[in-house]
């Protein structure tokens, strides 16, 4: 009678592996949503295996060619063996617990399904599975798969590839940052270039509201009014003038040579006291540009500098210092004089009525 049917090459270990693979699917182990997410480049890493093993070399030597630097702990114990199980547990909780490590790494070189079987266990999985920061495993060679590697948070095929999981290729670092530079110099660069227009904007619209611009304004205003009270003027003396001419011709025919005599003789004076009164006109509007000119000279802001008094203006904003109130110690100060510009400090601000 037989006591025992299974199938053919399947030993104990296998079938407990597939019992436990069942148990822990079951308990929501190996679900991803649970999983976290590695981080690239980390720069604290936890390694938990044999010190002495090929396992750690391999690691150390991929890791040493990756990534911008980082640094590694060991946590040495057993990686086969009935003691095994509970020393990574152990080790584990123990990194979990001290919160300095960014990732921890389960690593072991190949070997037998007895070999690896300290990965396979309920402990090691209950260990994982509670660990509150990332863990990848690198266990055995790629053909190798354990309980540890499905309840982990990421599996590597080996050990070396554990450390190219973690740390990526410096040649794609320097790429990136390249790409990061580029990017940032065409950012750079227009970013200036929309700050220089915006300059040219303001600077354009300084110029027009400036008051030294108001009163070049005001000058071509007055100069083009002169014009033409100076039109005006002439055009007034020469109408004049021409109708005296022609009342001086109707009134000789009108009253004959005798009256004539005497009438241009009127006509004589009042053609001499026009030619004054053209005369006084121009005096009388050079008066009145004399005025107009010293009223400007009076709006000039830079007039004053000549007579020894000075413009103050803010650093940075330009604005005219009128209250000592808009100011505080510290303050930089341009102070326009009448042959340069000096700067100066604030070291005290005190109105008037204080």
């Amino acid at each position: 009678m037989a006591e025992l049917v299974q199938a053919q090459g399947v030993g104990d270990l296998a079938l407990a592996f597939e019992a436990l693979k069942r148990k822990l699917a079951a308990k929501g182990y190996f679900d991803e949503d649970r999983k976290l997410e590695l981080e690239r480049d980390p720069r604290r890493v936890a390694v938990i295996t044999s010190k002495s093993g090929a396992a750690i070399r391999d690691f150390l030597r991929i890791a040493a060619t990756r990534g911008t630097g980082a640094e590694i702990r060991i946590y040495p114990t057993l990686v086969q063996g009935d003691r095994a199980p509970a020393q990574i547990a152990a080790a584990l909780d123990l990194v979990d617990g001290e919160g300095w490590a960014e990732v921890a790494v389960l690593i072991r070189g190949g070997g037998s399904l007895e070999d690896l079987w300290a990965y396979n266990t309920e402990e090691v999985a209950d260990a994982i599975f509670r660990a509150r920061l990332p863990v990848i495993t690198g266990v055995g060679h790629e053909p190798d798969v354990t309980i540890a590697d499905f309840v982990a948070d990421r599996r590597a095929a080996t050990p070396s590839h554990a450390a190219q999981e973690l740390w990526p290729r410096r040649e794609t670092l320097a790429q990136k940052v390249d790409s990061l530079d580029l990017g940032l110099n065409r950012a750079y660069a227009g970013w200036l270039s929309a700050k220089a227009k915006d300059f040219e904007h303001l600077r354009k619209a300084l110029v027009w509201l400036s008051p030294r611009r108001r009163v070049e304004r005001m000058e071509d205003r007055l100069s083009a009014l002169m014009s033409r009270l100076d039109g005006a003027g002439l055009d007034r003396y020469f109408g004049c003038a021409e109708r005296a001419v022609r009342l001086a011709e109707r009134l000789g025919r009108a009253f004959g040579p005798h009256r004539l005599d005497g009438l241009e003789a009127a006509v004589d004076g009042l053609a001499h006291r026009l030619d004054k009164a053209g005369q006084r006109l121009p005096e009388g509007l050079g008066q009145r540009l004399t005025v107009l000119e010293t009223a400007l000279r009076g709006l000039d802001p830079e007039g004053p500098l000549t007579r020894g008094y000075a413009l103050v203006r803010v650093t940075g904003t330009g604005e005219f210092l009128r209250d000592p109130r808009r100011v505080t110690e510290g303050a930089a100060l341009d102070i326009t004089v009448r042959d340069g510009k000096v700067g100066a400090v604030v070291t005290s601000a005190r109105h008037k009525d204080e």
